[in-house]
């Protein structure tokens, strides 16, 4: 607080008149000195906050190129993705690179990826990243060999515990199915013979495995060519295999592959499967249609005179049939051996204590509908 004296700012003095003189009436007076009253227009204490100063994060990479790492390794520390992660690395959610397998750090290109940096982790010391595409990726399984055959031995015979419990029940179901392949193989071999009887021992034992091996891969879901040209193929690299571990020679693999492949084609000719996989004559796609739509026009003529004699006719004709696929032979018991057959057919009197009495509710007349059908009405389904 202070006086204001006469060598003050002369303008400055007359304004503070003028505004003291308006809040006053123009009849009153003014006696002594003004006094000037100063309000605070800034905080008197407050915190500094414009002068803080965070330590830094340490950011930028922490390997170099060809430097040797382990798993979980911090490799590069950044704000966004300046780099992005390769071949055997992983990335955080805040961006850091870190490696997920011992090995060599690499810094590379894509040409997939032009404008992408990438690190990566190469698992040997000479190896160059990227890995060429469409090529297999180089892994570590972790394996080491065990020199002691007795360690060896007993690693080899080790089991969990759930293992242990199942292995008789897995070995009773591994015999079980081997007993079952080889009864299916003879069979097949004894149907080929009836159907091609010049064939050799030779040809009728590869024979019969080559048909065994299209009927599992068609009853997995493949279709018939897919299952043929998927047992060649297994077929021809089981020779290779087997030419690559020198247990036969260059000559007698090429013998084999064309025998093989002869009979393939010759048998495809001569031989196909009905709906229950049993070997049958092969006939053709025109063949077979015009013996399905004759099968067809008995089961109709059966059907139209319905009774119990005829629905076992009708069976035996569907279930008897060598010409029907097995989508067809659904089709044709849903259309023709009904669980229930329609009310035109097998309607009987109510009076007839065989029938079988069905009541329903009528919306229309707002009645129960009761009708006798009799037991021929009903067919069990094979």
């Amino acid at each position: 607080m202070g006086f204001w004296s006469a060598n003050k700012n002369v303008a400055f003095i007359k304004s503070a008149f003028g505004l003291v003189s308006n809040s006053f009436p123009r009849a009153s007076v003014i006696n002594g000195p003004i006094i000037q009253v100063r309000t605070a227009t800034k905080r008197a204490a407050g915190s500094r906050t414009n002068m803080k100063d965070s330590a830094g994060r340490r950011l930028g990479s922490k390997k170099g190129e060809g430097e040797f790492v382990r798993p979980g390794q911090i490799l590069m520390r950044q704000r966004g993705t300046k780099f992005f992660p390769g071949e055997n690395v992983g990335i955080g959610k805040d961006h850091t690179i870190f490696a997920l397998e011992p090995g060599y750090v690499r810094f590379y290109l894509d040409p997939f990826h032009p404008r992408r940096r990438f690190i990566g982790i190469a698992l040997k010391k000479h190896s160059r990243l990227p890995t060429p595409h469409f090529e297999p990726r180089a892994r570590r399984f972790g394996y080491v060999p065990i020199t002691d055959p007795s360690k060896a031995k007993f690693e080899e015979g080790t089991l969990k515990r759930k293992q242990f419990l199942m292995k008789p029940i897995l070995k009773k179901e591994v015999k079980a199915r081997e007993e079952k392949r080889i009864q299916n193989t003879a069979l097949y071999g004894e149907q080929l013979i009836k159907v091609v009887p010049e064939l050799t021992e030779e040809e009728i034992k590869i024979g019969s495995e080559r048909l065994l091996a299209i009927r599992n891969h068609v009853k997995n879901g493949l279709s018939n060519e897919e299952a043929k040209a998927t047992t060649t193929m297994i077929y021809l690299q089981n020779l290779k295999l087997s030419l690559k571990r020198n247990e036969t020679t260059q000559e007698e693999w090429t013998t084999a592959q064309q025998k093989y492949l002869n009979l393939s084609s010759k048998l495809e000719k001569a031989v196909t499967f009905d709906n229950k996989f049993n070997i049958i004559k092969y006939r053709s796609e025109d063949e077979r249609r015009s013996l399905v739509a004759q099968l067809e026009s008995t089961i109709k003529e059966l059907y139209s005179k319905f009774d119990k004699k005829n629905t076992s006719e009708i069976k035996k004709l569907l279930f008897n049939s060598d010409v029907l696929t097995q989508s067809e032979l659904i089709k044709f018991k849903r259309t023709y051996l009904k669980a229930v057959l329609p009310e035109d057919i097998a309607v009987t009197d109510t009076k007839d204590k065989k029938a079988a009495i069905v009541k329903r509710w009528n919306y229309i007349r707002e009645k129960v509908d009761v009708v006798a059908r009799s037991k021929g009405a009903f067919v069990t389904r094979k």
